[in-house]
């Protein structure tokens, strides 16, 4: 009733020991999302961080309302972009309104579980916080309000956030936090920056996504991995792994292995 659907996503994933952050590259931004998660940080420990903006309810019956609502799925689709653990996400909702949509939710919110976290610090412009030796940040073009132990809230009809991981095999938690709070993030219309001491990233709305000037790809094969790699729509599959190959071929429906 709203335009929904699960369609096919560029996803990146960055990982290392301590902290994994992935993405949805620039997903249908705009769009209406039922049950899509465009993306997702995550620390050792089962700690979890991710957004959304809250959509409000499509009916008045609680049983009918389990999507999209405020923690899954989005009322409007961000635009997100990620190079390594740096990641950017704007959140416009001034699209048109969807078929039996009710009021629209102004702002954007980031689940952030503080009491899973070794060490949190926070103030308006930027949150920290560390498990184990994993490392996480988020900066807001807005000031960030927690509206409750878990989440933080910014408000505005255009709001964006910036999002890095790191850990204890790439630089120390003090090295982290400097940093952090040495990087900015703004937002001019439609377009976020972040500095940082190392880079720049910009994203633009129906623009490229750029780290230090250089454009950073968002459309992807169907698979770029050390085991297999192939365009979209293959005829055929090739997969290698521990000295054996498994070759899949779909238009003579043969499969071999070796």
């Amino acid at each position: 009733t709203r335009g929904v659907a699960i369609q096919r996503a560029d996803v990146v994933t960055y990982r290392s020991p301590h902290a994994q952050l992935s993405s949805a590259q620039r997903h249908h931004p705009g769009g209406f999302g039922d049950q899509q998660l465009i993306w997702l940080a995550g620390l050792r420990g089962d700690v979890n961080v991710y957004g959304t903006h809250p959509a409000n309810p499509m009916f008045d019956g609680v049983e009918r309302n389990f999507s999209p609502s405020s923690w899954v799925g989005n009322g409007i689709m961000p635009d997100v972009a990620q190079s390594d653990g740096v990641l950017l996400a704007v959140y416009d909702t001034t699209p048109r309104r969807g078929y039996l949509e009710r009021g629209r939710q102004r702002f954007s919110h980031v689940y952030f579980p503080r009491s899973r976290f070794d060490e949190v610090q926070a103030t308006a412009s930027h949150v920290i916080g560390r498990a184990g030796d994993g490392y996480i940040a988020l900066l807001g073009t807005s000031p960030l309000t927690w509206e409750s132990e878990d989440e933080l809230i910014q408000h505005g009809k255009i709001t964006a956030w910036a999002v890095l991981v790191s850990g204890g095999d790439e630089q120390g938690f003090d090295e982290f936090c400097e940093s952090v709070r040495e990087s900015t993030l703004v937002r001019v219309g439609r377009m976020a920056e972040l500095r940082t001491p190392e880079h720049v990233d910009a994203l633009t709305k129906a623009g490229p996504f750029l780290v230090d000037g250089n454009f950073v790809r968002q459309r992807h094969h169907r698979f770029e991995t050390p085991w297999v790699q192939a365009p979209r729509f293959p005829h055929s599959l090739r997969i290698q792994a521990g000295g054996h190959t498994l070759e899949l071929n779909e238009e003579d429906a043969v499969r071999t292995m070796s």
